[in-house]
């Protein structure tokens, strides 16, 4: 490759720490694999890199899995980031609408203690009807909680792929009432049966050069201060770049964030680029919690 050295910092400002493979939504779309059975980081192992992660100039740590609500240590964990709050360090997690369906309104008290710490929590939705039974059922309990001293900003994430069409999108717009929507590019799952041949035969229809057109017309009309993209979307959808907000979006995984997997104790470029993982061979406190290698590829990393 040649070109100019990507500049990086010795740690990214964005880090993805995931503390459970398990989940039972069964979403045929999963990239990670996750199931029922999936399995759990050990909380002192958490805690650690949390407290390591906060020393750092990281800025966000995001927390997830998996379905983050079947963490056997989330009050624990909720009580650690209550704690590590005095840090300058934002604390964010993911929770799948799927999840909040299931749980129903046992889940309450849990998603306001969730929204107590955190400073902000996406929720993952299919369709804009998800949206619309978000804001019927839950947003009160999150936004009539909110105090002068701390507020959770709830956004939603959908990934337009698996949509018929781009106008389920604008509907999600105009449904989420000005708050903020990450695009997300479809990732190829790790499920054992995956997904169909329609499913796959709609994903690239989504990606032709007219329902392309109609998702540039979408953008255009005066989203750029509630829309976001992951890097996998603007990879899928190149075009893209010339027309977002440059502060929509970032193409480089590795140079300013990464994914830190608790469970197997092993370090990532991204979430779903989980080749080549990098060993975090000690975990305490007296260790450098990044492997050397890693930076050294940061450091050589280029692009065209």
């Amino acid at each position: 490759m040649t070109g100019k050295t990507i500049p990086y910092a010795t740690t990214p400002e964005l880090i993805d720490l995931i503390v459970t493979d398990r989940c039972d939504n069964a979403c045929s779309y999963c990239y990670r694999g996750c199931t029922g059975n999936g399995f759990i980081a050990n909380f002192k192992d958490v805690e650690i890199l949390i407290k390591m992660i906060c020393m750092t100039n990281t800025s966000e740590i995001s927390i997830g899995g998996g379905d983050i609500l079947k963490y056997p240590d989330i009050d624990n964990l909720l009580e650690l980031i209550e704690h590590m709050s005095g840090h300058d360090v934002l604390f964010t997690t993911t929770i799948n609408f799927k999840s909040l369906i299931k749980y129903g309104h046992a889940i309450d008290k849990m998603l306001l203690k969730m929204s107590k710490v955190f400073n902000s929590i996406a929720i993952s939705v299919e369709n804009c009807d998800d949206v619309q039974k978000y804001f019927d059922e839950y947003d009160e309990i999150i936004s009539d909680n909110e105090t002068e001293s701390h507020s959770c900003d709830i956004s939603f994430q959908c990934i337009p792929e698996l949509m018929d069409s781009f106008d389920e999108l604008e509907k999600i717009y105009e449904i989420s009432d000005r708050n903020k929507i990450t695009l997300l590019g479809f990732k190829k799952p790790k499920t054992k049966n995956g997904i169909s041949d329609d499913v796959w035969r709609n994903i690239y229809r989504m990606r032709n050069e007219e329902n392309i057109g109609k998702l540039v017309k979408l953008i255009h009309n005066d989203w750029s201060d509630t829309l976001q993209c992951d890097t996998k979307f603007l990879k899928n959808f190149p075009s893209l770049q010339k027309i977002l907000n440059k502060d929509a979006y970032e193409l480089n995984e590795g140079t300013f964030s990464c994914c830190i997997n608790a469970i197997n104790r092993r370090l990532y470029v991204s979430s779903y680029q989980l080749d080549h993982p990098y060993t975090l061979y000690k975990i305490d406190k007296d260790n450098e919690f990044f492997a050397y290698d890693y930076i050294e590829n940061l450091r050589k990393h280029r692009i065209e």
